[in-house]
Order: C-alpha cells, then structure tokens, then sequence
C-alpha cells in the first residue's frame, strides 16, 4: 500500500507532484535505478522543464532526495 501524503494547500503539494512521485517510486521499484527527467516527464506527458520544476518541489517537500550533479540519484524519502 502507498504512504504517500495527502494533498492539501498546507503542504503546498499539487496532484501532479504527488503524481510524478508515485512515476519515480514505480520506476524505480520496476528498473532499480532512478528515472532520468526526461523518463520522468515521458511518463507523465509533461516537458522536461515542467517535470524538473515538479521534481524541485517535491525535493523541497522532502518527498524525494537527489546527489547534485550525478544522474538517477533521485530517491523517495524514507
């Protein structure tokens, strides 16, 4: 079963936030690796600049974690 948070305006997470994070928990779950952005925005039918911005987001909610400057480190938090 998904642990994933409730959307609402106090947590400053939209749906699609919420969806782009259950596509990186499912890639991952799937490939055992992270998803690039442009994996990522293909799935969602977003452009990578759109799906970069919900990734940040979902970073800053502490969602997802990320090593800067290395590919497929994007991670849910535990």
């Amino acid at each position: 079963m998904s642990q994933t948070p409730p959307v609402t305006p106090n947590n400053m997470l939209q749906k699609t936030h919420v969806e782009t994070y259950e596509v990186v928990k499912k890639f991952i779950s799937e490939n055992g690796f992270s998803p690039t952005i442009n994996e990522i925005a293909s799935k969602r039918r977003l452009s990578p600049t759109a799906t970069y911005k919900h990734v940040l987001k979902l970073i800053e909610a502490k969602m997802l974690k990320r090593q800067v400057g290395k590919t497929r480190t994007l991670m849910p938090v535990k």
